[in-house]
């Protein structure tokens, strides 16, 4: 308490900023501001009439039901929720979340199992199970030919076929050689021989197959190493058919060589039965036809020589009957005497007019 003669005192202060409690033993200037100032706010809150509700308000309030309360963290927003929503979201089964691949047919998926070397087949609508592959025209084995050291692929029933014995199996229309690359129809083969040493004596297809072979020479000091060509020292190109074939002793071989030497020139030989012919040279010739001169000048004429290739030599204009030809047809100037007249019938000089 303030040691003074009187408790009629005037003290002096200045009102608080905020509101703060009075702490014991601070001074009395300094307890006055934080009263002054609570007294203040509280005047002033008394006043507000917007801050406290009526009665009439207080009524309503307290006779609202099925109030929703607020939830920390939550507030109104305008995303209503809808009957149909909620109706949606009842619809939705028990687990719902979790996918089921459906099994009918053409949703199924690759079925598990299988091993090396089998395919998936048809097994019923929509289903397909793993299994060997059973069709004879699908299966595609190759097989090494003992004559050219080709291979030739095999169509069959069993994968494991390397020959062309058996009624299951079909040689098919084509030949490889995997160390080449080569790739060719059973009947016609081409060879490279550009750099390599051969005798075109030895090439008869007496074997019966391939029925065609072309053989070519892109260099002219490869083609040194070839011999019974009739061109040497020259690129080339040898076709080589097969033109009859009864056994390895009965058979007819033609030979068709073309150099770039002599572009105009073919040359063919023949083999029958292992005996070659000598090599006989075609020659091609311009083929531009120069039609002869027919011996007749351009114009019109009545009458024309034709010779006996149809071509017109010559041509007349006559005049005459006799430059014609006409020798049955009396002239313009003649006269009839008693001769022309029929016997009997009147004279000439009656005709004439005269006595």
């Amino acid at each position: 308490m303030p040691d003074v003669a009187t408790n009629d005192q005037t003290p002096t202060y200045t009102q608080a900023e905020t509101l703060e409690n009075v702490v014991s033993g601070e001074k009395l200037s300094l307890s006055f501001g934080k009263i002054m100032k609570a007294i203040a706010d509280l005047i002033a809150h008394k006043a507000d009439p917007v801050i406290h509700i009526t009665s009439s308000e207080r009524t309503k309030w307290n006779a609202v039901t099925n109030k929703v309360d607020k939830v920390t963290g939550k507030q109104l927003s305008s995303n209503d929720y809808t009957t149909a929503e909620k109706l949606k979201l009842a619809g939705i089964a028990e687990g719902a979340d979790k996918y089921v691949h459906p099994t009918t047919s053409g949703n199924k998926h690759i079925p598990a199992g299988g091993s090396s070397g089998q395919i998936l087949r048809w097994s019923a609508d929509g289903s397909a199970s793993w299994g060997m592959e059973s069709n004879s025209n699908t299966k595609m084995t190759q097989t090494n030919s003992t004559d050219s050291g080709d291979y030739r692929l095999l169509l069959s029933s069993n994968a494991n076929d390397t020959t062309e014995t058996g009624t299951g199996r079909k040689s098919c229309n084509f030949l490889a050689n995997p160390a080449t690359g080569e790739f060719y129809a059973k009947g016609y083969r081409r060879i490279d021989l550009t750099g390599q040493s051969l005798d075109m004596d030895t090439i008869t297809l007496s074997s019966g197959t391939p029925m065609i072979m072309r053989y070519i020479e892109k260099t002219s000091q490869g083609a040194a190493s070839i011999s019974n060509i009739p061109v040497a020292d020259q690129p080339f190109l040898l076709d080589v058919e097969l033109m009859r074939w009864a056994s390895t002793e009965d058979f007819v071989t033609m030979q068709t060589f073309r150099s770039v030497k002599n572009r105009t020139n073919e040359y063919v030989r023949y083999c029958s039965n292992g005996t070659w012919s000598g090599w006989t040279a075609r020659v091609f010739t311009d083929t531009k036809y120069t039609h002869p001169e027919s011996g007749a000048a351009a114009g019109t004429y009545r009458s024309v020589t034709v010779n006996s290739q149809g071509h017109v030599t010559a041509g007349t204009n006559p005049t005459t009957l006799s430059e014609y030809g006409i020798t049955d047809a009396a002239a313009r100037s003649h006269d009839h005497d008693g001769s022309y007249l029929k016997k009997g019938a009147i004279k000439w000089n009656d005709l004439k007019g005269g006595s």
